[in-house]
């Protein structure tokens, strides 16, 4: 009998597969803290690619910190692989700056395929690790024997981690010549303050009416965890002529008649 056409055998490679995004968890770190960016936290994976050939490349860095590569310590790293991150090489350093997020943006390729615009969130605990700084210290002047709001334009102070209700002047040394008072407590000598009761207008410095022409106290802020020392407050008095003219001595005059 006659033979038929030979068959011909065709391979046909199936269709390469593209990178697959398993895990895009985002990363929370303290406040200028250092963080490794790990397999559970960003995952991507090909089926007929390695994770060496899976190239993460940073579209947008982040603002507030770095991405770098164990590989190239203390240098921003503007592409790592897979394997990188399942070996650990990868981390996220926080400036310290007073932020509590960040991002970056990624793109991850198979050398054909990729997928883009991977957003990778980061949350930053805040750390309070700021001390007070006195913004304004200007001294008081008032006359003797009155009394004068210590306003904020007279003393100020401020902190980048805390509100000014719980920002506290505690009183070291108290005035000599008069008192500090508050006006939720009036009349009697305050020990402390915040800055918030500054601001409302409810603290004072009376003078006691001595024949006096200066005064000062001393005064710490802390935010609760950090304080600055040995704040001086200066305080001028303006002498009052309000004194009544005393006779010292009135002897009588003797004299002989003539």
């Amino acid at each position: 009998g006659g033979t038929g056409d030979p068959l011909v055998e065709m391979f046909v490679p199936a269709p390469a597969a593209d990178p697959v995004l398993n895990t895009n968890a985002g990363l929370t770190l303290n406040e200028g803290a250092s963080s490794g960016i790990t397999s559970s936290l960003l995952d991507v994976s090909d089926e007929d690619t390695d994770d060496a050939d899976l190239i993460f490349t940073v579209t947008t860095a982040p603002t507030k910190g770095q991405l770098e590569n164990s590989d190239n310590a203390g240098t921003a790293a503007s592409s790592f692989t897979m394997q990188d991150i399942i070996d650990g090489k990868i981390s996220y350093t926080h400036d310290d700056s007073e932020t509590t997020n960040d991002e970056f943006i990624v793109s991850v390729s198979d050398g054909t395929s990729s997928i883009d615009d991977i957003n990778f969130a980061i949350s930053i605990n805040p750390i309070d690790d700021e001390t007070p700084t006195v913004d304004v210290n200007t001294g008081l002047t008032l006359d003797e024997g009155a009394s004068e709001d210590i306003t904020s334009s007279i003393l100020s102070a401020s902190d980048e981690d805390s509100d000014d209700a719980t920002l506290t002047f505690t009183v070291t040394i108290a005035p000599a010549n008069g008192q500090i008072e508050n006006s939720d407590n009036a009349g009697t000598a305050a020990s402390s303050f915040t800055m918030q009761n500054i601001s409302d207008g409810k603290i004072s410095y009376t003078h006691n009416d001595s024949e006096t022409d200066e005064d000062s106290f001393i005064v710490s802020v802390s935010d609760g965890t950090n304080t600055l020392n040995d704040v001086s407050v200066s305080i001028t008095v303006t002498p009052v002529d309000d004194e009544t003219p005393t006779v010292d001595v009135n002897t009588g005059l003797t004299l002989d008649e003539g």
